[in-house]
C-alpha cells in the first residue's frame, strides 16, 4: 500500500513538496532551502515567523493563539514553527518573515591597521635538485628549506617534481614543509580571514606578503534558521541525532561561499589560499570544528576546548589549497570565546590607559577589564534583545529596519530607516536611542514603568504631559508608546515599543551593566575609575555614546570621550593571525592569563543584576555626554 502524501506549495517562491501527512512545516521549509527568520529557535516563543494559508486547513496552536489577534488567524495566518502539514496546503510567506536581504553587517576595523610578523605560512625557494653531494633528495630541500622536516604528502610530491623541475617552491607551515609547486611561486602567497558572528559571517582576503587585505564579503550566518542565540542552538545540536552535523554544513557552505565572493573579487584562485583564521564564540568554533556543543548548554558549561584549533582546511570542508591550513582562535571560558581574545589582541585596550573596559556588543555581550595587571571577562546574556529578537516591533539591522532615531528643535521624533525605505520595525541602535530620548522626557520612569493609566483606550498621561506623553496608547490592553503610525510604515501595522519590550531592554542593559560592575569590584574599582571603554561587535559601533550612558549600558558618569569604536576586532584579529605568529602566540598568551568569571555563580549578580534594572538618574550622567 503507497504511503499517504500531501501536496504543499511555497509562494512566493514557486517551491512544491509532497509530504507525509504530520511533517513539520519548519522541516520541509528548510529543505526547500526558504531561509525563514527564526530568533527563538522555532519554539513558539517569539511570534515572529507569520506565514498566510491561503488554501487548505491549518488548525490553529496555542502559540498561534498567544501571538496572533483574531483578524489575523480569520486570514490564514499562523506561526510557521508550530504549524504541521495535515493536508494540502499553499502558504505565503511574507518578506518580513524572511531571513534575507541586506543586513548592516560590520565589516570594517575602525582605525586598526595590520602590522606584518613572521607569517605563519611562508614560501621557500627551492633550486639546483640536480646537484649530486646530498644523500637523498630530501636533504638537498632541508640544506636550502633550513632544515624544516616534510611530511609524508610534501615527500610525495617531491618525488613527482624532481625529475621534471628544477626550481620548486615549498609550502611551510607551522615550521614544516608540506607540499611543493613548480617554478616560484612566492609572490602568491593569500590568506582568508573569518570572524565566526552568532547572527553574521565575515570574510577578509588577505595579501600575507605584503599585510594587505584585497577584499571583503559579508552575509547573514544560516545558523540562524537553527535559532538566533547560540543557547537554541546548543539545544538544536542535543535534541537531534543529526543537528550538529546539519549546523556544521550550514556554516560551512556560507564559508565556501563568502571564500568564493571574495576569491572572484581579487581575481585569484582558490588553490592559492593557503591558510585560514577564525575568531568567534566559543559555541560557533566548536559548531564550525564539529565539537559537540552538548558540555556548553549546562552547567558548569565546559567547552571541550579552549585551545587554539589547527587543521587542515579540508578538515572541515573548506574547499581550498589541499594543504590550506585553518587556526581557530584559543577560547577563554564557556561563553567567552576567541573573538573577545581578537578583541583583547587588537582593540588597544593592553596600550592605552586604565582602568580600561572592552565591551563587545553583538548577538552575545561580553565584557574585559584590565587594570594595568591582569585581565577579567565575563559573558552575559544580552544579545538577542539588542538584535530585536524579544522586541514586539524589534527586527535585525536590516532593510527596513529604523536604525537611529532623534528629536528635532519642535520635540517631534525623527527616524532614519536602513535603505531609505519605509520602516518594517526597530533595530538595537533605535531602541537604545528611543529609551534615552523616552526616560529624558519622563515618559519612561526610571523604574522602566510606562507613565500613565489607561482612560477611554488612551493613557492618560502623568504630571509634565508633553508631546511625546501623548503617543501613549493601550495595545493589547497594555501601554505602549507609538513610535511610527501604520500609514507610515511598510506593513501598514503601527510600531510600537510596549512595556514588556522596555522590560526585555531593561534585562540585557542590566546585565551588561551588572557583569562590568562586578568584574570591575573584582579589582577594587567603580564604574566612575574607568579610563577607557573600547567597544566592539556589530551593534557596539553603531550605538550612541550619550544614548549608551543615559540607559546605563556603559558608565555613566565618565567623559564620552573615554569611550571609542575599534570596528569589527574579531575579524581583525583573524587577519593578524594570517600574518603574524607573534600575535597567534600573544592570543594564546592572553587566553591563558585571562581571569574568566562565571556571572551566574557569583553571589553578588543577583542584587547586583536587581540594582541595575533601574535606569541612571539623568543627573548622574556626565555634562559632556550631552555634547557627544
Amino acid at each position: 500500500m503507497a504511503e499517504e502524501r500531501v501536496e504543499l506549495a511555497v509562494q512566493p517562491f514557486n517551491k512544491t513538496a509532497s509530504v507525509t501527512p504530520g511533517t513539520p512545516f519548519l522541516e520541509v521549509a528548510r529543505q526547500l532551502g526558504v531561509p525563514l527568520n527564526l530568533p527563538c529557535g522555532g519554539d513558539g516563543h517569539c511570534g515572529k515567523c507569520r506565514i498566510r494559508v491561503v488554501q487548505g486547513t491549518a488548525p490553529t496552536t496555542p502559540a498561534d493563539l498567544r501571538h496572533l489577534r483574531a483578524e489575523q488567524l480569520a486570514e490564514g495566518y499562523r506561526l510557521a514553527c508550530q504549524l504541521v502539514i495535515t493536508s494540502p496546503l499553499v502558504v505565503i510567506i511574507p518578506s518580513e518573515t524572511l531571513a534575507t536581504g541586506q543586513h548592516q553587517i560590520l565589516t570594517a576595523t575602525g582605525q586598526l591597521r595590520l602590522r606584518k610578523g613572521t607569517p605563519p605560512f611562508q614560501k621557500q625557494l627551492i633550486t639546483q635538485l640536480d646537484a649530486s653531494e646530498a644523500r637523498s633528495l630530501v636533504d638537498k630541500v632541508q640544506r636550502q628549506a633550513g632544515d624544516q622536516p616534510l611530511t609524508f604528502s610534501a615527500i610525495a610530491e617531491l618525488a613527482r617534481y624532481a625529475h621534471t623541475e628544477h626550481t620548486l617552491t615549498a609550502l611551510v607551515a607551522e615550521k614544516r614543509i608540506v607540499g611543493f609547486e613548480p617554478g616560484d611561486t612566492r609572490e602568491k602567497n593569500f590568506g582568508l580571514a573569518f570572524d565566526l558572528g552568532t547572527t553574521t559571517l565575515v570574510a577578509s582576503l588577505v595579501d600575507v606578503n605584503a599585510a594587505t587585505p584585497l577584499a571583503v564579503a559579508a552575509r547573514l550566518n544560516p545558523q540562524t534558521q537553527f535559532g538566533d542565540d547560540v543557547i537554541s542552538r546548543i539545544q538544536f545540536a542535543c535534541e537531534r541525532s543529526d543537528g550538529l552535523q546539519r549546523l556544521q554544513q550550514a556554516v560551512r557552505k556560507a564559508l565556501n561561499d563568502l571564500a568564493q565572493t571574495v576569491i572572484q573579487d581579487a581575481g585569484i584562485s582558490r588553490h592559492e589560499i593557503y591558510q585560514v583564521a577564525c575568531a568567534g564564540n566559543t559555541t560557533m568554533q566548536h559548531l564550525l570544528c564539529g565539537f559537540h556543543p552538548s558540555s556548553l548548554g549546562r552547567y558548569p558549561f565546559t567547552p571541550v576546548t579552549v585551545a587554539s584549533v589547527s587543521c587542515r582546511a579540508r578538515d572541515i570542508g573548506l574547499e581550498l589549497h589541499p594543504q590550506c591550513r585553518i587556526y581557530v582562535f584559543p577560547a577563554i571560558g564557556g561563553f567567552v570565546g576567541g573573538d573577545t581574545v581578537a578583541g583583547i589582541l587588537t582593540s588597544g585596550l593592553l596600550e592605552g590607559e586604565t582602568p580600561a573596559l572592552l565591551v563587545d556588543l553583538g548577538t552575545n555581550g561580553e565584557i574585559v577589564v584590565y587594570d594595568g595587571q591582569s585581565l577579567h571577562a565575563a559573558a552575559t546574556a544580552a544579545g538577542p534583545a539588542f538584535e530585536g529578537a524579544k522586541i514586539s516591533s524589534g527586527m535585525r539591522a536590516a532593510q527596513g529596519a529604523i536604525e537611529q532615531i532623534w528629536r528635532d528643535d519642535r520635540v517631534v521624533l525623527r527616524y532614519r530607516v536602513i535603505g531609505n525605505q519605509r520602516p518594517t520595525g526597530l533595530c538595537g541602535s533605535a531602541l537604545l536611542d528611543l529609551l534615552a530620548i523616552l526616560l529624558d522626557a519622563g515618559v519612561i520612569d526610571p523604574q522602566g514603568r510606562l507613565g500613565g493609566c489607561a482612560v477611554h483606550g488612551k493613557v492618560a498621561p502623568a504630571d509634565g504631559r508633553g508631546p511625546l506623553h501623548e503617543r501613549i496608547v493601550v495595545h493589547e490592553g497594555r501601554p505602549a508608546f507609538l513610535v511610527v503610525p501604520g500609514e507610515e510604515t511598510a506593513s501598514g501595522q503601527p510600531i510600537f515599543l510596549t512595556q514588556q519590550d522596555v522590560r526585555q531592554l531593561q534585562l540585557a542593559i542590566g546585565a551588561i551593566r551588572a557583569g562590568t560592575e562586578i568584574l570591575l569590584g573584582r579589582l577594587g574599582l567603580s564604574p566612575s575609575d574607568v579610563q577607557a571603554v573600547y567597544l566592539a561587535g556589530g551593534f557596539g559601533n553603531y550605538i550612541r555614546r550619550r544614548h549608551a550612558q543615559r540607559v546605563g549600558l556603559l558608565p555613566s558618569g565618565i567623559p564620552p570621550q573615554r569611550i571609542r569604536f575599534c570596528g569589527n576586532t574579531s575579524l581583525f584579529g583573524a587577519q593578524l593571525a594570517l600574518v603574524s605568529e607573534e600575535a597567534r602566540r600573544h592570543a594564546e598568551e592572553l587566553a591563558r592569563m585571562v581571569q574568566h568569571v562565571d556571572l551566574s555563580a557569583d553571589p553578588d549578580f543577583r542584587w547586583k543584576f536587581a540594582e541595575a534594572m533601574i535606569f541612571p538618574d539623568q543627573s548622574l550622567i556626565h555634562p559632556e555626554a550631552d555634547r557627544a
